[in-house]
């Protein structure tokens, strides 16, 4: 939902309130109304204590949920940090399609997923920037045994990105 569209929801919603509390008190006589307010009033402060604790509820979920979701985005980027710092750390350039990689799949999924993923759907861009990403890292060709353990922990942090 839109802000235009919560906005027009509440505007109608007062001048719907506002016309019917006119309307009432045009055709209503004072007695009348003073009657149903003893019955009302209590009732209305039930009713607003349920509300008041279901929008709580509501409010506790959405957060819960933001921060799941923050949490994913934050491992996944921790993780593609460290794959790209021991990937610029391979001698002679060997890990640099490895970080243009991470930096594309990066890119990818800010101007492409999260818009899509706001819609409910993922993006394919996304996933082959992803892909190619680990392709590149498990076809590094290094040699010395300190490059070889290098090359395993930035393909451990992509899997563990790609969990995230």
């Amino acid at each position: 939902m839109s802000y235009l569209a919560a906005c027009l929801i509440l505007l109608a919603s007062t001048a719907a309130a506002a016309g019917a509390s006119w309307v009432i008190g045009a055709f209503v006589g004072i007695e009348t109304r003073r009657r149903h307010h003893e019955v009302g009033h209590p009732v209305f402060l039930q009713v607003g204590v349920m509300f008041s604790v279901l929008l709580a509820f509501v409010f506790s979920e959405v957060w819960g949920e933001f921060d799941t979701a923050a949490q994913a985005i934050n491992a996944e980027c921790g993780a593609l940090h460290g794959a790209a710092m021991l990937a610029g750390a391979l001698p002679a350039g060997q890990g640099l399609p490895v970080e243009k990689a991470i930096a594309t799949y990066a890119a990818t999924v800010v101007r492409g997923e999260w818009p899509a993923m706001a819609h409910g759907r993922g993006d394919p861009a996304a996933e082959a920037d992803f892909h190619a990403m680990l392709n590149l890292g498990a076809r590094l060709t290094v040699t010395a045994p300190a490059d070889v353990s290098n090359q395993a922990q930035i393909l451990a942090l992509i899997a563990q990105a790609h969990a995230a």
